[in-house]
């Protein structure tokens, strides 16, 4: 008697949905029924794919932080666009 292990969702299961056991006739337990097989490269394809956009984050976030490790480099505006400064008004005058 073979005995698989199904779940309601493709993806990650909702904390709701529970994994049920579901019998598969008198199958002999070394050959496996192919909708079964079929279903388990289904499940692998997709984790495979998950891992694949995980890394690109893992990536990606590994970037953004090593630049944010690095100084900003100086900024020196150029005078077209400043604005005149302002004299001190120390007299308190508004």
């Amino acid at each position: 008697m073979l005995l698989t292990i199904s779940s309601t969702a493709a993806r990650e299961p909702e904390p709701d949905q529970r994994l049920t056991l579901q019998r598969v006739g008198n199958a002999d337990p070394e050959i496996m029924p192919d909708a079964a097989s079929d279903t388990i490269v289904k499940n692998l394809i997709e984790a495979l794919t998950r891992l694949q956009d995980d890394l690109d984050r893992v990536e990606l976030w590994t970037a953004a932080l090593i630049c944010f490790q690095e100084p900003a480099p100086d900024y020196r505006p150029r005078g077209d666009y400043l604005l005149p400064r302002r004299e001190d008004n120390s007299a308190g005058t508004p």
